[in-house]
């Protein structure tokens, strides 16, 4: 399970540096809440797993 969610947080990870690739003027924050949505799902699949 631990694979995982790593593999989910790198692909969210991999999909926020292509939206900053992607667009030039809005593509810093793009990519900053993106990256902080990645965190925050890799959190929750790590909390839900403890929790089974």
């Amino acid at each position: 399970m631990e694979i995982n969610s790593l593999l989910i947080f790198f692909i969210l990870l991999g999909l926020s540096l292509g939206i900053f690739e992607n667009s030039l003027v809005t593509g810093k924050t793009l990519s900053k809440i993106n990256f902080m949505q990645a965190l925050k799902v890799a959190f929750i699949l790590r909390f839900a797993e403890k929790q089974y």
